[in-house]
């Protein structure tokens, strides 16, 4: 499946798929009965498989729930997105285009608007971290991260009462953008573990 596909898009038939993924036909039947559970997948009888409307979001839902309800998740939720955001920075150092620059850029713009407005710098956090993974040209690590981004923010906006750090975050992601324009790969995993380590310190923090 190509990542063109856009919510409402046909997908390929059942054989298509078993061959282009090389699973077998009851391994797909299982999977696409859980992606249509929580609407990533819509099934129309006689008429084929299309890309659900809920996409990601829709995936996430239940995860953003369960690390809500349960505290012991959210060590999990953070050990994950290291991995994932530490792997996908140098990715993204060699092969992030001047328009994703660009983009970076007025991400970057927009998190220094909103000194005053948490919701507004926390979209815009996310979205920066999200557009480095979409410059890393993996596909698969995109999803996972989206899907992480969710519960993350979900966390991140129950303790925005507590302090203000947009100070410090402004100046990690500056550091990140920086080794990025650079395409210095070291340079931008080495940022992206520092910045990493210290939301974690912070989203953790007793009020």
């Amino acid at each position: 499946m190509q990542s063109e596909l856009k919510p409402g898009d046909k997908l390929p038939a059942e054989r298509e798929l078993t061959e282009s993924l090389r699973v077998g036909r009851s391994s797909l039947r299982e999977a696409v009965k859980a992606l249509r559970a929580v609407g990533a997948i819509d099934v129309v009888a006689g008429g084929g498989m299309y890309v659900g409307r809920g996409g990601s979001k829709a995936l996430a839902k239940p995860l953003s729930w369960a690390v809500l309800l349960n505290s012991s998740s959210l060590q999990q939720t953070i050990e994950a997105r290291e991995i994932l955001e530490v792997q996908l920075a140098p990715l993204a150092a060699e092969r992030v285009t001047d328009e994703e620059l660009t983009g970076l850029r007025r991400l970057l713009d927009r998190m220094r608007a909103a000194d005053s407005d948490p919701e507004a710098y926390l979209s815009a956090d996310v979205q920066f971290h999200l557009a480095i993974a979409r410059a890393s040209k993996n596909d698969i690590l995109f999803y996972a991260l989206e899907m992480l981004q969710h519960v993350v923010s979900a966390w991140i906006r129950r303790s925005l009462h507590k302090t203000h750090c947009e100070p410090l975050s402004l100046a990690e992601h500056q550091t990140i953008y920086d080794a990025l324009a650079a395409h210095n790969a070291p340079a931008a995993r080495e940022a992206m573990r520092t910045h990493l380590g210290a939301a974690s310190q912070r989203l953790q923090k007793e009020p």
